[in-house]
């Protein structure tokens, strides 16, 4: 004790406090000197910063509580034995033990607060309270001059602190500790994990696919780009060509393309589908191949090799490469890069070239003596001659080469010793009559008259002289018959002779009228097979036929149909009226959804296709439905109609309709199910329709099956076991047994009474 006193009689002076404060502030300030140090580890044993007293020597002048010894005297009565008459009064001096307050001065060890520290006068007697110069902020004076900071505060400068949040209220403010207050377009949220609450962005509206980063400032979820400011599409680093990129690196291909990976990549592709396999060429679009280099389309999937010379009298057996055909081999012309097929000739092609196997084609001027041999070719044939050369005679014996009249040509002409009379020298010593002569003699010829000259005597080629009654015709040729009058419709044939025109009949000497052979019935017979026809009536000829005959006439065409009497048609089989000039087509079927085109023909609709009427030789217009109609029927273009007991589960697709919807198991016919497992097709009671029930191996007692192996208690009843349930009474039946839900039964010697003031019997 006197040690520490000595300590503190060493520290109480201002000059050594003044040295304690600056010393704790370059120690604060991380400026400290090594006298500091010294000096700080004396003064803090001295006084210590753990405790705020220090205890000292003093003589102090104060009230206390003391005891002392008192005296005091009083005046009492004499009593026997010591008085036994006349007894008084005795004044009788007393000494006692007093205690109370006194003001003493003494020394004595004290406790005072060290320097630094302030006394406070509380309930619990004195205490050292440390002084801050100045005013602690969020915080509370530990130590003279030393802030420590309330909970959930750090130090900001020497006396105050700040509010600490542990997430750093990035976007915002911290406020108060772990209470952040957020920047404009900032919003204050309870994260998931139910951390500490966090500055998150107001995007005013939802980001699809992505993160709201900032203020109205969207991040695309990774896999994702922008599309516009609040949208993220799926990106697909392939582009999905043919395809739609549905998800990140997913592509959902177009109609007629399939999904198929990208070698040497964990990427897919759309790749076209041809449903046959493209030969010599490769599948570029959906049902389209494109050839190889060097191949041409044959059809739709295949490819066939080109040759650019065509491989006459060859096959193109590759591009570019042609196999030849039997008696041709390959050859390269000169000067031609590419070999084509020559005819092979077994012997040499006199005055011809081989043009196919065996096969030689003559030299121009020349013409074909066997296979392999051509002769010169004169086009006059050197007649009378031998051609020697092209287009080169010479002349046989009695003959002689002169260039004929009018001509360029020099022919072999006969030689004859006479002069031909009306006739020319056509062989050696031989006349030929000139046209219109013959022969009379050898070298001379007299006229001819083709016809003889009946009736005459020919004195010129081609002309007679007539005998009396007959006259020469125009042409000097004929001598023609002498009428006295004109045959009417009739050719004279003989002298005053008539002969009725083809056509005509005699109605006297020298008159002939018409024959009409069918009477011209409707008109009047004008010439040969020529009527005059009735008013109504037309002349018409009959077809395959020269004859003509009267016909009715309609003031407009019969369409389908015939005029059979004037203005008036009669319809062709197959036909019926549809007003006095037109018939239109009839369809028995009346050809619904189409439009009756010809007799019991139809012309169906879009969408509709012609079938044959089953057991009938007669058609009719069906709805035509691009896919099969599963468990339906097609009865319009592309309308499936489902079948009784289905229903639509897409266009073309009709599934089973269970009316009670099957739960627990799954509808696979018309009103028919198949339970899942742990469950079984029942028929309740009053249902026309069985239902999947749970199975439970036992019985569950005092509650009902609900699941495969699960029971669920009956209402007032709880669980036991697994399958058994117990009935439940809330007030726990002490003194008894809970028999049923609320119900309780009385052990023995206990009765069920109800309790006073209370609506509850209780066993008693």
């Amino acid at each position: 004790m006197g040690s520490d006193s000595k300590k503190y009689e060493a520290a109480k002076t201002d000059s050594i406090y003044q040295w304690y404060l600056g010393c704790k502030v370059r120690m604060l300030a991380r400026l400290p000197t090594l006298w500091c140090i010294v000096f700080l580890q004396i003064f803090t044993t001295a006084c210590g910063d753990s405790s705020s007293y220090c205890t000292k020597t003093v003589q102090a002048t104060r009230t206390k509580w003391m005891t002392f010894v008192e005296t005091y005297g009083k005046y009492e009565k004499e009593k026997f034995p010591k008085c036994i008459f006349n007894c008084g009064y005795k004044y009788v001096v007393y000494t006692k033990i007093s205690g109370g307050y006194r003001t003493v001065t003494y020394i004595d060890w004290k406790y005072t607060c060290c320097p630094g520290y302030t006394s406070v006068e509380k309930y619990s007697g004195l205490q050292c309270e440390p002084i801050c110069s100045r005013p602690c902020k969020n915080a509370t004076c530990e130590a003279p001059e030393t802030c420590q900071c309330n909970n959930g505060y750090v130090k900001f400068d020497e006396y105050s602190c700040k509010p600490h949040c542990s997430s750093g209220c990035p976007h915002g403010t911290c406020v108060a500790p772990e209470t952040c207050t957020c920047d404009s377009g900032w919003q204050l949220v309870q994260p998931k994990d139910n951390t500490t609450k966090i500055c998150q962005a107001i995007c005013s509206k939802p980001c699809i696919n992505g993160s709201c980063v900032a203020p109205d400032t969207c991040q695309c979820t990774k896999g994702y780009i922008k599309s516009d400011k609040y949208s993220c599409k799926p990106f697909c680093s392939t582009g999905c060509p043919n395809g739609v990129c549905v998800g990140p690196e997913t592509c959902a291909c177009n109609s007629g393309w399939q999904l198929v990976p990208l070698k040497g990549t964990n990427k897919t592709i759309c790749e076209p589908v041809c449903s046959k396999l493209c030969v010599n060429g490769t599948c570029t679009a959906p049902e389209t191949c494109h050839c190889a280099k060097g191949y041409v389309k044959s059809d739709q999937y295949n490819c066939k090799p080109f040759c650019s010379t065509g491989c006459p009298n060859g096959v193109c057996v590759g591009p570019e490469t042609c196999a030849c055909n039997s008696g041709w081999q390959s050859v390269q012309p000169k000067g031609i890069a590419t070999k084509i097929c020559q005819p092979i000739c077994s012997k040499p092609c006199i005055n011809s070239t081989c043009v196919g196997p065996e096969a030689c084609t003559c030299t121009s001027g020349y013409v074909r003596t066997d296979m392999y041999s051509c002769k010169p070719f004169c086009s006059s044939g050197c007649p009378h001659g031998t051609c020697i050369g092209p287009e080169t005679c010479i002349c046989n014996n009695g003959w002689e080469m002169i260039q004929s009249q009018g001509s360029t040509n020099k022919t072999c002409q006969p030689v004859c010793s006479k002069p031909c009379v009306n006739g020319i020298c056509v062989a050696p010593e031989t006349c030929k009559c000139t046209n219109g002569y013959t022969k009379s003699g050898n070298y001379s010829c007299e006229p001819f008259c083709s016809n003889g000259c009946p009736h005459g005597v020919c004195v010129a080629p081609e002309t007679c002289d007539c005998h009396p009654g007959w006259h020469i015709s125009n042409d000097n040729k004929t001598c023609l018959p002498v009428c006295s009058k004109p045959c009417v419709n009739g050719t004279c044939i003989a002298p005053n002779t008539c002969k009725c025109l083809l056509g005509y009949r005699v109605s006297g000497k020298f008159t002939c009228k018409p024959h009409c052979s069918d009477g011209c019935p409707n008109g009047t017979c004008v010439g040969p097979e020529k009527c005059d026809c009735n008013a109504g009536w037309q002349l018409t000829r009959l077809n395959n036929s020269k004859i003509s005959s009267c016909q009715p006439k309609c003031s407009k065409s019969c369409v389908n149909g015939t005029c059979v009497a004037p203005d008036t048609c009669h319809c062709a089989k197959g036909y019926v009226k549809s007003d006095q000039y037109n018939c239109k087509p009839f369809c028995s079927t009346g050809c619904p959804n189409g439009v009756c085109v010809g007799p019991e023909t139809c012309a169906c609709n879009s969408g509709w296709q012609l079938v044959p009427l089953k057991g009938t030789n007669q058609t009719i217009c069906e709805p035509i439905c691009s896919k099969p109609c599963v468990n339906s029927t097609c009865t319009a273009p592309e309308t499936c109609h489902c079948a009784e007991g289905y229903v639509k589960s897409d266009q073309y697709n009709c599934k089973p309709f269970c009316s009670t919807g099957c739960p627990n198991g799954v509808c696979v016919g018309r009103e028919t199910c198949v339970c899942n497992s742990g469950w079984q097709l029942v028929q309740p009671k009053g249902i026309p329709i069985e239902i999947c029930q749970p199975i439970c191996s036992k019985p569950c007692i005092n509650s009902t099956c609900v699941g495969p192996e699960a029971c669920i208690c009956t209402s007032g009843y709880v669980r036991t076991d697994m399958y058994s349930c117990k009935p439940f009474c809330s007030s726990g039946c002490p003194h008894g047994t809970c028999i049923g839900p609320e119900t309780c039964i009385c052990n023995n010697g206990w009765e069920m009474i109800q309790s006073q003031g209370s609506t509850n019997k209780t066993c008693q």
